[in-house]
């Protein structure tokens, strides 16, 4: 009996060939597949993930590329400026965008957030408390942001 053919019996750069025309989300879907399909098909670029937000998919599906992940996010993982103006869909700052994880918890650079900061994530006010140090909503006082979150300043009450 001949053994069964399946997609990882094909040489790498065949695989290849088939990723290079996958648009970047059928891409991802297939190296997130398994582990030989992720150890053999590369990420998209995030030149190509920027490309692809601005396709109707990526408008109807609200995605929006974070330039430190190199992945595409809901609006609802980026603070409302990141998404609006320069960095919209189709502009000039669009690359250098970063979603909320990145800009509270930075991996490999220095943090964009930083204590006393206010962020507002779909018109609720956020913060990273200068008290407690944790990224958490926000109190404001007489239009004015306070420097502490709502849960440290109710307790200093």
């Amino acid at each position: 009996m001949t053994p069964t053919k399946t997609i990882h019996n094909l040489p790498t750069e065949l695989i290849w060939m088939v990723a290079e025309n996958l648009d970047p989300v059928s891409r991802m879907h297939l190296r997130e597949s398994c582990t030989d399909m992720n150890n053999r098909i590369f990420p998209p670029t995030h030149k190509e993930l920027v490309e692809f937000e601005s396709t109707p998919y990526g408008y109807e599906s609200g995605l929006f590329a974070c330039a430190n992940y190199i992945q595409l996010l809901p609006k609802e993982m980026f603070a409302d400026n990141m998404t609006v103006h320069k960095r919209a869909k189709r502009r000039s700052g669009s690359i250098i965008r970063f979603c909320l994880e990145c800009g509270t918890h930075p991996v490999q650079s220095r943090p964009r957030y930083t204590a006393g900061d206010h962020i507002i994530v779909q018109g609720k006010m956020f913060m990273i408390c200068t008290r407690c140090g944790n990224f958490k909503e926000g109190k404001e006082k007489k239009g004015k942001g306070q420097s502490e979150c709502l849960e440290c300043w109710e307790s200093s009450l």
